[in-house]
C-alpha cells in the first residue's frame, strides 16, 4: 500500500503546477464561460488496475447530473471514476449510461476512520426524473466489517500526523461483488449503506448511526485513481477520506473492436491511436505531420471518404473494425524560410491554409508575410460549414508571426454557430498579426468569434481591420472576439454588422480584460445583441485595461449595460476617445451615451454626441452636440499634432493614419459650400466643402503676387464681408460664394528706368526677368545717335490724342529690324532686344509656375486690362487710349503686370499702318537664313503667337529686358517724413535682409508692414527674409512733426503741406462713429471721401495721386471741433 497522504499532497502540488501554466489555466471569474473546456489533459492519466476481467465504461459514455462533480482518468481499455456521494439528490450520484450493461461489483477503498462493527453496502437504485427522487433497489451488497479483508486492523504510519499529533493507520481496500451481475439501463442512481460506523480510532471526527440512504449528513468522497501499485485519493475541502465507490464494467460485454491507422505518405508524419475499443465509445486519434516539409490535410476513412481536417479527431465507435488514414501533403510556400529576416510567404489561399500546421507553442519562432491579395470565396473555403480557423484553444493555438504586408484577403465564410474560437485566426497566444485588411467577412460561430481573431492572449495585433458580417452567440466583436492578458491593438478598424445572441457584443473587440490595450482604433460596424454588455467599440473593458485615442460611430442595441463606446467598465481607463451612434437599450436601463454602466473606472477627455446618440446622459463622459464635435476646441488636450487631425467645422475628429477624413468622419444633414476666384487664378480660397447648417465655417482668401483681395460676395453679388478671413454661418441650403481680387499695381510694378531721351519706364520682373512694362520710344540709340527706321502710329483719327509725342508716349513708337539691330543698342545701357528664347523663357516660366496659365489663355494673363467695356469694370473698362478694342470673349486681365497694349504694325512697302487696338506685335533679336522671328498677341485670340517676319523693313513695337540676380525690395515712410529707413535693394529669394527704421523728431516707431498691410514685425530693426518676388515694405510712425501746420482749434492738423502724392491727417480730438472727411476743390465738388474710425489719434493717409495741382478745402460735416483746412497739391 502507498501512504495516502503523500500521495495527496503530490496531487494538489500538480494542480498548482497546471494554474501557474498558461497552457493550462482552470477557471477563474474572469475566464466567462469558458469552464467546460477545463479537462484533464492525457499526460496525467494512470493505469487501472483490472480484477477478475472487469473493466470500467469510459467516460465519454457518462454524463454527470446532480452531483458537486464527476472525475475520471483512464488509459487504453481500464477506467475509473469518482465522485463526492453526498449531493443535492441527498442520496448519491446519478448518471445515464448509454446503452445496457452488467455491473459486477465496486471497489471500496475504507480509510483511516473506521467502525469497529457494522455494515458497508454498495447500493444501486432507478432513476425517476419526474420524482425526483431514487426508486426501486435494483441491486445491493451488504458486507459486515468482521469480514473485510484485508484485516480492519490497521497498523499506525509514524510518517504522518493528524492534527492532534496522533499517527494516521495505513488505508485498506475491499472488493464488492453482486450475488449476480446487475444489467443497467438508462438512468440509475449510486449509494452506499454505512451502519455501526461509531467506533473510531481518530476520534476528532464523529459519524453516528446512518440508515440505507446516506443523504442526511454524510461527509464522504469518492477516491480519484486506482493503479497496479496502490491506492490514490485525494481531498475534498472540508471532508475526511472515508470512502471510494468503483463500479466495474464486463469488458466482454462491450463488444470490442480495431481501430487500424495508417500515415499517406509513410514519409508525412506519424498517427497515433491505434488498437481496441468497446462499441459506443471515444476514441481520439492524432497526426502530427512532419514539418516543415509536409503538413497535415485529413483524415479519410476504408472508402476515402473525408471524415475530418482536425489532426486531432474524436469520434465514436461504430460496432465493427474500422480503418482510417491520415493524409500528409507538401507544403510549398511561395518563398522564404520561416525566420524572421526571411518569413515563409504566403501568396495563395491553399498557402494560407497551410499556415495552421505551424500552431502550438513549439512554432513561436515561425514567420510569415503574405506577398498577393488572397481570395477566400473559392472552394473548398466557401463550402459547408467554411474556413478552418488557424489555431484552437489551449492546445494548438497560433504562436507566430504573420504580416499581411498591407494586402487583403477576401470572402472569408465560415459556419460553425456551435463552436468556439472562430476568425481567420480562432486561437492566437503570443501572437504578432499585422498589415492585414479582410473584406467580405461572414463569419458565424458560438463564442469568442472575430473577423480577424475569435480569442487573443498576450498577442499585438497592428494596422489590420475586418469589414463584413460577424455573428455568436456571445463575446463577439468586429474585429476580435476575447481579448486579454495584456495583449495590445493599435491602428486597427471594423465596419459591417455585428449580431449576438446573448451577451458581451462589441464593434471591434468582444471582452477586453485583464491589461489590455486599443489604441489609435475605431469601428463603425452597427452592434446588435439580444443580452447585456453591448458597446460600439467594445462590450467591456476590465481589469487594468485602456483605451485610448479612439472612436466609434455604429449603432448600438441590447438589453441593458449598453454604451456607445463600451457597455460595462470595471477597474478600466478610456482616454480622448468619442462616440456618435444611436444607443438604444430593451430595458432602458444601465445605457448611456457613452459607457452603460460600471464601477472604479477612469475616463479622460472623451466624449459622445447627444444628438446622434439620442442619450442626454452617461454615467462618464461629457455629452456635445453636432456642432461642439466638429469643432477643434472641444478637444483642447488631444494631440492634433502627431495623432489626430480635424477639418475645422466640417469634420469630426480623424486619426491622422487614416490620411484623410472618411464618410464616417463626416455629420449628416450636410450642404455643400463653393467657393469661386474671381477673376480666375487672382487668388486662392479655403474653406469649401460639405458643412453643416448653422455652423460657423472659418473662410480664407488669399490673393496671388500681383493682386490683393476685394471682397466676398454671394450668388446675387452681393456684398458678404470685406475681410478675407473670416467666419461664414452656413445655411441650410446649398450656397456659393466669391472671392473677388483686384491688380495691385504696387505688387507689380515697383521700379522704373530712363532712356537716353529721358522717358521713364514702369518694369516689372518676371522670374529670373525683369522686363519693361511698357512699349519702347525712344529716338535715339544709346551713343546718342539718331534712330533712322522709327515711326509712330497716326494720331488724326484716334479720339482723344492730339499729337505724334502724345501718341508715341501712349502705346510707343514702331522700329524696323534694322534699328533692333544695330550695334549702338536700341534700349537703354544694361538692356537689350530679348531673344526669341528669351521670349520662350518667360512664357515657360508663367505656364510652369502658374496652374491657371495654358497656352491658349497666355496672351490674355499678359495684356492689360485695359479694354473697352471689359468685363472686369471698374479701372479696366475704358474708352480712352490706351485700351484694347472691345471683345467680350478674350479680355486681358493682366495678371502678372506686363500690360501689353496694341501698338499695331507699319509695313512700309505698302506706306500702311494696322492694328492699334487690337493687336500688339514685337521684335526678337533672333534672326534666321529665311526671316526673323517676332512675337505677337492678338485681340480676337487668348493666346500669344510667333510671328516669322520675312521683311526687316516691318515696323514692330519694342520690349527691352535684362537678366536679373534676385528681386527688389522697397521700403517706405508713413506717414512721409516721420523717419528713415535702410535696406532698400535687390536681393535674392531667402536672403536675410537687415532692416532699420529710425524715426524723426516727433515721431515713435509702430510696425513695419507689407504691401498687404500685413504686419511684419514690431521691431524698429530686424532681420526681413527675401520673398520670391518684389515686395514693399512699410515703416509706421506715430505722432506730431516739429513745426507741423496745424489749425486754429488744434482739431486736425494736415502734413506735409503742401503735398504731392498724399498727404496725413491727425485729429486730436475723439472721433465719432459714421464721420467721414471730405476733400473739395475750389468749385465745391467732392473729389474724395476718407471715411473716420473710432477713437484715436493716428494718422489717415489721403492718395492724391490722380489729383490735379491746385487748392483743396478740407471738412468733416457736423463736427465743430474741425474747421475747414486748405490743403496745397503740388504738381
Amino acid at each position: 500500500m502507498k501512504k495516502i497522504f503523500p500521495v495527496l499532497l503530490g496531487l494538489f502540488t500538480m494542480a498548482t503546477v497546471f494554474c501557474q501554466n498558461p497552457g493550462l489555466v482552470f477557471p477563474t471569474v474572469k475566464e466567462k464561460q469558458r469552464s467546460h473546456r477545463r479537462i484533464i489533459p492525457p499526460d496525467v492519466l494512470k493505469k487501472v488496475i483490472e480484477i477478475n476481467d472487469l473493466t470500467m465504461l469510459p467516460p465519454g459514455n457518462w454524463e454527470n447530473r446532480t452531483g458537486e462533480g464527476l472525475y475520471w482518468w483512464g488509459e487504453e481499455t481500464g477506467y475509473v471514476f469518482g465522485t463526492n456521494l453526498r449531493d443535492e439528490t441527498g442520496y448519491g450520484q446519478k448518471f445515464i449510461v448509454d446503452g445496457s450493461y452488467q455491473i459486477h461489483g465496486a471497489y471500496y477503498w475504507i480509510g483511516s476512520a473506521i467502525g469497529t462493527s457494522g455494515n458497508v453496502a454498495f447500493t444501486v437504485w432507478d432513476w425517476d426524473d419526474d420524482s425526483g427522487v431514487p426508486g426501486n433497489v435494483l441491486a445491493t451488497k451488504s458486507i459486515p466489517l468482521a469480514e473485510i479483508e484485508p484485516s480492519r486492523t490497521f497498523e499506525p504510519d509514524p510518517d504522518y500526523e493528524d492534527s492532534e499529533g496522533n499517527p494516521w493507520p495505513q488505508p485498506g481496500a475491499f472488493y464488492v461483488e453482486f450475488d449476480e451481475p446487475l444489467t443497467v439501463t438508462g438512468d440509475y442512481l449510486i449509494g452506499a449503506d454505512l451502519t455501526g460506523l461509531d467506533d473510531w480510532v481518530n476520534d476528532a471526527y464523529e459519524l453516528g448511526n446512518y440508515s440505507s440512504d446516506i443523504g442526511d449528513g454524510g461527509d464522504f468522497t469518492l477516491a480519484w485513481v486506482c493503479g497496479n501499485d496502490g491506492w490514490y485519493s485525494t481531498e475534498s475541502i472540508g471532508y475526511s477520506l472515508d470512502i471510494a465507490i468503483f463500479p466495474m464494467i464486463d469488458a466482454m460485454a462491450l463488444n470490442m473492436h480495431q481501430v487500424t491507422l495508417v500515415a499517406e505518405p509513410p514519409e508525412g508524419g506519424s498517427v497515433e491511436g491505434a488498437g481496441m475499443f468497446p462499441g459506443g465509445t471515444a476514441v481520439t486519434v492524432l497526426a502530427a505531420p512532419d514539418l516543415p516539409d509536409y503538413g497535415f490535410h485529413h483524415w479519410k476513412d476504408a472508402m476515402g471518404n473525408r471524415v475530418s481536417g482536425q489532426k486531432k479527431y474524436v469520434f465514436i465507435m461504430p460496432p465493427e473494425d474500422i480503418a482510417l488514414t491520415a493524409v500528409f501533403e507538401s507544403i510549398v510556400f511561395a518563398g522564404g524560410t520561416g525566420t524572421q529576416s526571411d518569413p515563409w510567404q504566403i501568396a495563395t489561399a491553399g498557402q494560407l491554409d497551410w499556415v495552421r500546421q505551424f500552431s502550438g507553442g513549439e512554432y513561436g519562432d515561425q514567420c510569415f508575410i503574405q506577398v498577393n491579395n488572397i481570395d477566400l470565396d473559392t472552394p473548398p473555403y466557401n463550402e459547408d460549414e467554411g474556413w478552418l480557423p488557424i489555431g484552437k484553444y489551449m492546445e494548438e493555438y497560433f504562436c507566430g508571426s504573420y504580416n499581411g504586408n498591407g494586402h487583403t484577403i477576401e470572402g472569408l465564410y465560415i459556419n460553425r454557430p456551435y463552436h468556439d474560437d472562430q476568425g481567420l485566426f480562432g486561437f492566437v497566444n503570443q501572437a504578432d498579426i499585422s498589415n492585414l485588411s479582410l473584406t467580405g467577412v461572414d463569419v458565424t460561430g458560438d463564442e469568442y468569434v472575430g473577423g480577424l481573431v475569435g480569442c487573443c492572449y498576450q498577442s499585438e495585433i497592428r494596422n489590420s481591420s475586418s469589414a463584413g458580417n460577424v455573428s455568436g452567440q456571445s463575446i463577439t466583436g468586429g474585429l476580435i472576439g476575447d481579448l486579454r492578458r495584456s495583449a495590445t491593438v493599435e491602428y486597427c478598424y471594423s465596419n459591417g454588422e455585428v449580431n449576438v445572441q446573448g451577451n458581451w457584443a462589441g464593434g471591434l473587440v468582444g471582452l477586453v480584460i485583464d491589461n489590455t490595450s486599443i489604441s489609435e482604433c475605431f469601428s463603425t460596424s452597427n452592434v446588435h445583441a439580444d443580452g447585456y454588455s453591448v458597446g460600439g467599440l467594445s462590450a467591456t473593458i476590465e481589469d487594468g485595461s485602456v483605451i485610448s485615442n479612439s472612436y466609434a460611430t455604429g449603432s448600438v442595441h441590447g438589453s441593458q449595460w449598453i454604451g456607445g463606446m463600451t457597455g460595462w467598465v470595471e477597474q478600466g481607463t478610456i482616454t480622448n476617445s468619442y462616440s456618435l451612434g444611436s444607443v438604444s437599450s430593451e430595458l432602458g436601463t444601465n445605457t448611456g451615451g457613452f459607457v452603460g454602466n460600471g464601477t472604479d473606472m477612469e475616463v479622460i477627455h472623451s466624449y459622445w454626441n447627444v444628438e446622434t446618440s439620442g442619450m442626454n446622459e452617461s454615467v462618464v463622459g461629457e455629452g456635445k452636440y453636432t456642432m461642439e464635435m466638429i469643432s477643434g476646441a472641444t478637444y483642447g488636450d488631444w494631440d492634433f499634432t502627431g495623432i489626430w487631425s480635424i477639418v475645422e467645422g466640417e469634420t469630426y475628429p480623424y486619426l491622422q493614419w487614416q490620411g484623410e477624413p472618411g464618410i464616417h468622419n463626416y455629420p449628416e444633414g450636410l450642404f455643400e459650400l463653393t467657393l469661386l476666384i474671381s477673376p480666375e487664378g487672382w487668388g486662392r480660397v479655403e474653406g469649401e466643402g460639405s458643412k453643416v447648417a448653422g455652423g460657423q465655417i472659418p473662410l480664407s482668401a488669399a490673393a496671388n503676387y500681383g493682386y490683393q483681395f476685394v471682397k466676398w460676395t454671394g450668388e446675387g453679388g452681393g456684398t458678404i464681408s470685406t475681410d478675407p478671413d473670416f467666419n461664414y454661418t452656413m445655411p441650410s441650403e446649398n450656397v456659393t460664394l466669391t472671392a473677388n481680387f483686384e491688380v495691385d499695381a504696387d505688387a507689380v510694378a515697383f521700379r522704373t528706368i530712363t532712356d537716353i531721351d529721358g522717358n521713364e519706364y514702369r518694369t516689372i520682373i518676371i522670374g529670373d526677368q525683369e522686363w519693361m512694362a511698357e512699349n519702347l520710344r525712344t529716338t535715339k540709340y544709346r551713343d546718342g545717335s539718331t534712330i533712322a527706321g522709327i515711326s509712330v502710329q497716326p494720331h488724326g483719327d484716334v479720339y482723344g490724342i492730339d499729337s505724334e509725342a502724345e501718341m508715341a508716349a501712349t502705346y510707343g513708337r514702331l522700329y524696323n529690324w534694322f534699328s533692333v539691330d544695330h550695334s549702338s543698342g536700341l534700349c537703354p545701357d544694361g538692356w537689350h532686344v530679348p531673344s526669341h528664347d528669351e521670349w520662350t523663357q518667360l512664357t515657360d516660366y508663367l505656364m510652369n509656375n502658374h496652374t491657371d496659365v495654358v497656352w491658349n489663355n497666355l496672351g490674355t494673363k499678359l495684356r492689360s486690362c485695359w479694354q473697352v467695356d471689359s468685363p472686369l469694370d471698374g479701372d479696366c473698362s475704358r474708352k480712352m487710349h490706351p485700351r484694347w478694342d472691345y471683345n467680350d470673349t478674350y479680355y486681358g486681365t493682366d495678371d502678372f503686370g506686363f500690360s501689353a497694349l496694341p501698338g499695331g504694325s507699319r509695313s512700309t512697302t505698302e506706306n500702311s499702318f494696322d492694328g492699334l487696338g487690337e493687336e500688339a506685335s514685337w521684335w526678337t533679336s533672333t534672326e534666321t537664313s529665311t526671316h526673323v522671328w517676332g512675337r505677337g498677341i492678338s485681340g480676337d485670340m487668348g493666346g500669344m503667337g510667333t510671328i516669322s517676319a520675312y521683311f526687316k523693313t516691318l515696323h514692330f513695337s519694342v520690349r527691352c529686358m535684362r537678366e536679373v540676380s534676385g528681386y527688389t525690395l522697397t521700403l517706405k515712410v508713413a506717414p512721409a517724413g516721420a523717419g528713415s529707413v535702410t535696406g532698400t535693394g535687390d536681393y535674392r529669394e531667402g536672403d536675410l535682409v537687415n532692416l532699420t527704421a529710425t524715426a524723426a523728431e516727433g515721431y515713435t516707431f509702430v510696425s513695419w508692414k507689407d504691401h498687404q498691410e500685413n504686419e511684419v514685425s514690431d521691431q524698429q530693426s530686424f532681420g526681413y527674409t527675401m520673398p520670391g518676388h518684389n515686395e514693399i515694405l512699410t515703416a509706421y510712425f506715430e505722432g506730431s512733426p516739429v513745426g507741423m501746420f496745424t489749425d486754429e482749434k488744434g482739431g486736425m492738423n494736415v502734413y506735409p503741406n503742401p503735398a504731392t502724392g498724399e498727404f496725413w491727417i491727425e485729429l486730436n480730438h475723439r472721433r465719432g462713429n459714421g464721420l467721414v472727411i471730405l476733400l473739395q476743390n475750389l468749385q465745391g465738388q467732392i473729389v474724395k471721401q476718407v471715411p473716420v474710425g473710432e477713437s484715436g489719434t493716428a494718422g489717415i493717409c489721403v492718395d492724391i495721386h490722380d489729383l490735379a495741382p491746385g487748392i483743396y478745402l478740407l471738412s468733416i460735416p457736423g463736427g465743430d471741433a474741425f474747421p475747414v483746412k486748405k490743403v496745397i497739391i503740388g504738381s
